[in-house]
């Protein structure tokens, strides 16, 4: 045994030596200091396309032959993405042993650059095996890296000549991809204009503004412990504001699904690995067959992108940003924890130090489904809009803004970092970003208001969940169905006949929200969505019908197996009582939320509220066709 391994020892140092020789193993490299640097460049730029053209072939065989869902690899701009992205991260990592080689030919030949680049490339795509250990994957890449080192030391010609194909291939395939999607997009909304009807006279716009995470107890407006909320307090005053909205889900992709569709989100078909139902109609496509311009403008970047299937009738769908950030989290070499932790804490505290601390020990995993990427802050998505708007020429809209400022990791602009709170804390920042929103909201209505548009404009300002900071022993959202995640701020700021400074005290679910938006638009004769419209209800109708307040939430991806929401799917019932929330691993808990509105007591030990909570959900469920194998 002791001989084997000193035999192998040997064999290893003796092959280091090979790789990096001697001044007398290699004749003098007579090429010109510029052709040296040519030269690496060109072959940063063949290994950044064989890293990014085997990362999408592979993606694209995990996902349509092997069924394996990731929400990082199908975005519709992922071949520019990860085009420049490996460009950037390859020639970044490669920027010292460039500069050695460029200076010190004899040590640091073109074939040590192809090998350690070669290593990286293949280190990348590996990464999407998320289910083996980085550092058996790195043994891997190290050994393509060798073993191209062996094929190259004696072949820098063929490499060189090898280098320009590759390079010139990939950038080629790369623009032709990235300017035909380009033209086959604006084409398709150029034609998709043209084909729009006439929508009847006096068809009044619609604004839909999403807050992504916002719950409705950290709202001024709704109670919360700041005035976050002043303008859209302001604004409310002359629509109607409703003090117990709730969501669907306690996550965006169901939630949103269901307020586009009017089903109730086990209905609607979006969860974690699946889009919506591209069977469902929605609301943007009745809009868009009533002959309004639809247009989308999201800033969650992962749970409400194109391939969610949110963007369904949406001419225009805005969906991805456009920076260096971006461009290196397309790259799986970004999406290691490391290099996440290392972004996240840059963003939030703008310390490059601190960043670089909290990224340590290194550690290349995957970051996993729970991706990473660059913000996308109100303002812009308001841009946006009012750019799009200003070219419609007085076509009536539909407009979809997806707010991300309140999501974690809270970084809105500075100053309102420690707007309440000097330390900074998450909770400081959360309310900090509503409200930065609140003043986004301000800006967009009253630039509407300056363009004359605002008076025919139906506008409604919801969230599609809330948020934990500790509740529960619950952080984020998607996990638990309590109050905080699923009461929601729902606001209509304007409408036809719509009472000025109303609030209504009685629970809806968002499952209305299309249905009410079609009514009040007219356009809503034969409604193919579900719900039902709130408009009696806020006429003063108290026998008026609404839909039951029901949440779902299933098993999540990535998350602890220890906790409910990593080993079981959840169900929850609201009513003007009790809030009953039931797991699928034989798991209930009630709560009666007027009087205990923070749920810090489970009602559930007492065998009489027991049997009334598991009778509620179970008829709740029942009457509203939700399949449900109710735990025993």
């Amino acid at each position: 045994m002791a001989g084997t391994l000193e035999g192998w020892g040997c064999g290893a140092v003796s092959h280091a030596f090979q790789i990096f020789p001697d001044r007398e193993m290699i004749p003098h490299d007579r090429r010109t200091f510029p052709a040296r640097i040519a030269d690496a460049l060109t072959l940063t730029i063949a290994t950044a396309m064989v890293a990014c053209w085997g990362h999408l072939a592979v993606s694209a065989v995990m996902r349509h032959v092997f069924g394996l869902f990731s929400w990082k690899w199908w975005l519709r701009d992922q071949v520019m993405l990860s085009s420049i992205g490996y460009l950037l991260v390859i020639g970044a990592l490669s920027l010292v042993p460039i500069a050695l080689h460029a200076i010190w030919p004899r040590r640091v030949t073109l074939a040590i650059l192809a090998a350690f680049q070669s290593a990286l490339a293949a280190f990348a795509v590996l990464l999407l095996a998320q289910r083996i250990a980085p550092w058996a994957l790195s043994v891997v890449a190290l050994a393509a890296g060798v073993q191209l080192h062996r094929w190259a030391s004696a072949r820098e010609d063929s490499l060189r000549r090898a280098s320009r194909h590759l390079a010139l291939a990939g950038v080629t395939a790369s623009a032709l991809v990235v300017s035909s999607l380009h033209v086959v997009r604006a084409r398709a909304e150029a034609r998709d204009m043209a084909a729009l009807a006439n929508a009847p006279t006096g068809t009044p716009n619609v604004l839909l503004i999403i807050l992504d995470s916002v719950r409705a107890s950290s709202l001024g407006l709704l109670g919360g412990p700041f005035d976050n909320t002043p303008h859209l307090a302001e604004w409310a005053r002359r629509g109607v504001t409703f003090e117990r909205a709730y969501s669907t889900a306690s996550w965006t992709l169901p939630s949103h699904a269901s307020m586009f569709t009017g089903e109730y989100a086990s209905h609607a078909g979006a969860d974690w690995s699946l889009p919506l139902d591209a069977g469902k109609v929605t609301l943007a496509e009745v809009l868009r067959d009533r002959g309004l311009a639809t247009g989308g403008f999201v800033a969650n970047t992962v749970a409400a992108v194109y391939r969610t299937g949110l963007s369904q009738g949406f001419i225009r769908y805005e969906d991805t940003p456009r920076s260096l950030a971006e461009f290196a989290l397309s790259t799986t070499l970004a999406q290691t924890k490391s290099a996440a932790t290392f972004f996240l804490e840059w963003k939030r505290s703008g310390w490059l130090r601190g960043a670089a601390k909290r990224a340590m020990p290194l550690s290349l995993v995957p970051h996993g489904n729970y991706v990473q990427d660059d913000f996308i802050p109100a303002g812009a998505v308001v841009n946006s809009f009012l750019q799009w708007q200003a070219g419609l020429g007085g076509r009536p809209y539909f407009a979809f803004l997806n707010f991300f400022d309140a999501h974690a990791p809270y970084v809105p602009p500075e100053r309102y970092r420690t707007m309440y709170g000097a330390s900074g804390l998450d909770i400081d920042r959360y309310h900090g970003a509503i409200r930065y929103m609140d003043d986004e909201i301000d800006r967009l209505l009253r630039t509407l208001d300056a363009r004359g548009v605002l008076r025919n404009t139906i506008v409604v300002v919801t969230s599609d969940h809330g948020e934990s900071f500790g509740e529960h022993k619950l952080v984020g959202h998607g996990n638990g169905l309590y109050l905080n995640q699923i009461h929601v701020p729902l606001v209509i700021v304007s409408a036809p006949g719509l009472p000025a400074g109303m609030r209504v005290q009685r629970q809806v679910s968002l499952r209305d929200l299309a249905a009410t938006i079609l009514d009040y638009s007219g356009l809503g004769k034969e409604c193919p969505l579900g719900g039902r419209a709130l408009r009696p209800l806020i006429a003063g109708d108290s026998a008026a019908v609404v839909s039951p307040v029901i949440a779902e939430v299933n098993k999540g991806i990535n998350v602890d197996p220890r906790t409910l929401s990593g080993s079981a799917d959840q169900k929850s019932v609201v009513t003007d009582s009790l809030h009953v929330i039931q797991g699928s691993r034989n798991s209930l808990s009630v709560f009666a939320h007027q009087f205990d509105p923070l749920e810090e007591r489970d009602l559930s030990t007492l065998p009489p509220v027991r049997a009334v909570g598991l009778g509620l959900m179970k008829r709740t469920l029942e009457a509203n066709d939700i399949r449900w194998r109710a735990p025993r």
